[in-house]
């Protein structure tokens, strides 16, 4: 297996696609904390507190799935076009060896991904100064969106070993993240609706808040715990979480990217080798 992972490491070395990735991670890190620098110093123009550091240097983590699934998909999307993939059977690989062999590497590729989205959000140290949470909590945060990427790669890895087409691969993988992405998006704001709510009013002495009313676009009750749960336990939601600086259950996030990694891996294995490799 040492061979074979090698070679794909030889290729993923030579490949435009990764280091087209590579950059694309970075430069949209530096764009979005540049941004997030101009928005600083109108804020503080006129008069209101400025942003740190810490609030939008992880603003980048949700998006690293849309990196890791296009990658992904195109880089072991290729095996299959050029017919490697049955190749490798042929010659007496082993469909386990050749399994974890891709995983391996989309691994590595999806940890520096995400590692080199962090350095590039180090153009904010000029204007917003260094981390309030400390080097402790930001190698934490950075730790857990580690995580988060191995568990894309889990997920992508199966996709892209099982989808032959390349095109579809991709477009799948890509649809996914964004299903995801929405999703954990639409929960995470529904939890943040307030339980009781109050409107402005107009009377004699000027606008008034109106006494407190329920929220009927409050989630409570048992749903609330599935909305929380899949937040936290989904790595584009965790994403979220990181991005707002709420991950107030590090250790069940880590666990739950844990797990997708291995069940993904599992299951891809499993269907991996009862495919038929035409």
């Amino acid at each position: 297996m040492s061979n074979l992972i090698s070679s794909v490491f030889h290729r993923l070395k030579s490949s435009k696609l990764f280091y087209l990735c590579l950059a694309g991670a970075f430069l949209l890190s530096v764009f979005m904390m540049l941004n997030s620098c101009r928005v600083a110093l109108l804020l503080a123009a006129d008069g209101w507190s400025s942003k740190t550091l810490d609030d939008c240097y992880f603003d980048i983590i949700p998006f690293m799935g849309f990196v890791c699934s296009l990658f992904c998909s195109l880089f072991v999307g290729v095996e299959y076009s050029n017919g490697t993939m049955r190749n490798k059977v042929v010659v007496g690989q082993t469909r386990t060896s050749i399994y974890f062999s891709f995983f391996t590497v989309n691994l590595a590729a999806s940890e520096l991904f995400t590692l080199v989205g962090a350095m590039g959000g180090l153009v904010g140290i000029p204007v917003l100064g260094t981390f309030n949470m400390g080097i402790k909590g930001a190698v934490i945060y950075i730790l857990l969106a580690m995580l988060i990427a191995a568990a894309w790669a889990g997920i992508f890895t199966l996709i892209s070993m099982l989808v032959t087409d390349r095109a579809i691969c991709a477009v799948t993988s890509i649809l996914l993240f964004l299903i995801l992405l929405i999703t954990a998006s639409m929960m995470y704001n529904a939890l943040c609706e307030p339980e009781m709510i109050s409107g402005a009013i107009l009377t004699a002495n000027g606008i008034e808040m109106s006494d407190p009313e329920p929220n009927p676009s409050y989630i409570g009750g048992f749903m609330r715990d599935v909305y929380t749960f899949i937040v936290r336990a989904t790595p584009v939601g965790q994403g979220i979480l990181l991005a707002n600086l709420e991950m107030e259950t590090p250790v069940f996030c880590a666990v739950s990217s844990v797990i997708i990694t291995i069940i993904t891996t599992v299951f891809g294995l499993a269907f991996f080798s009862k495919k038929d490799l035409k």
